[in-house]
């Protein structure tokens, strides 16, 4: 896996040369953030935290939420690693603030979850079970969501089927008509 994550990073670097070059700062937020998760994976979070600041900065500059709630995340993260509970906290918070902006409620559980893991570390039981309920609650509502919307297509899929074999029956019927209507000319 050293090895991968080696050559994974002397790709990665290249293309942020070129891309650098380019002045693409979306993809070099991307190549940031990348290089970040191969960072802290190596549990060099000092390294993976400047890589994540650097993402984040980029999509500030640029007042776009689509992703700075997964690269506040990941802040969060690694912060708490870096056993900086103050920051962690700080991006967690700015995580969620996005997350309900942009109506990601996925990343809204994992900010709760963060703040949670972060509460729990500093020994404030109480907000850390706080920030447990928040979790549960909104994964509750997630999978009301998903189970919604799963049984909606399937209805429709039903539905759809129900059709299908309809107008089966029908063109047969048709054609069957035809022929007794040809044999009776």
């Amino acid at each position: 896996d050293s090895k991968n994550n080696d050559s994974a990073l002397y790709y990665l670097n290249a293309a942020k040369e070129m891309i650098m070059q380019q002045k693409d700062k979306k993809h070099l937020a991307a190549i940031y953030n990348n290089l970040g998760n191969i960072y802290r994976d190596q549990k060099q979070y000092f390294i993976a935290k400047t890589n994540y600041l650097e993402a984040y900065r980029i999509w500030i500059e640029n007042e776009d939420n689509t992703y700075i709630s997964a690269y506040s995340n990941n802040l969060s993260n690694v912060y708490l690693n870096l056993q900086q509970y103050d920051s962690s906290i700080y991006f967690a918070n700015i995580n969620i603030k996005s997350s309900q902006i942009t109506n990601d409620i996925g990343s809204l559980i994992q900010g709760y979850f963060n703040k949670a893991k972060i509460y729990q570390e500093i020994k404030d039981f109480d907000s850390s079970l706080y920030y447990y309920h928040q979790c549960l609650a909104w994964k509750d509502s997630l999978l009301i969501q998903r189970s919604k919307k799963w049984i909606s297509e399937m209805h429709m899929k039903y539905e759809f089927g129900k059709k299908e074999k309809e107008i089966e029956f029908l063109a047969k019927r048709n054609s069957l008509y035809q022929l007794l209507w040809i044999i009776s000319v």
